[in-house]
C-alpha cells in the first residue's frame, strides 16, 4: 500500500473541499510539496512541510500525490 509514496520522499496533499461549499473553477487541486517524515501504518503518512512545519494530520496515500523533483545537476 502507498504506492509510490514512501518516508523521505516528497508528495503533494490534495486540497480537501467542505460538503457543500463551491469553489471557484481555477483554484488550484493540490498543496505546495510536502516531505513524508513517518509512515503511521500501511498507507497512512505524517507530513511536513519544506520548512519544516507538521502538518496537524495524518494523511492517507488516496489524498496524496508523488512530487518528482527534476535533477538539474550534472547538465
Amino acid at each position: 500500500m502507498g504506492g509510490e509514496i514512501w518516508v523521505g520522499g516528497c508528495c503533494n496533499n490534495r486540497i480537501g473541499l467542505l460538503p457543500g461549499k463551491k469553489t471557484p473553477m481555477l483554484t488550484p487541486n493540490w498543496e505546495e510539496p510536502h516531505h513524508v517524515y513517518e509512515e503511521v501504518r500501511p498507507g497512512t503518512f505524517h507530513l511536513q512541510t519544506l520548512k519544516g512545519t507538521d502538518v496537524p494530520q495524518a494523511l492517507h496515500c488516496d489524498k496524496l500525490r508523488r512530487y518528482y523533483v527534476q535533477n538539474t545537476q550534472g547538465k
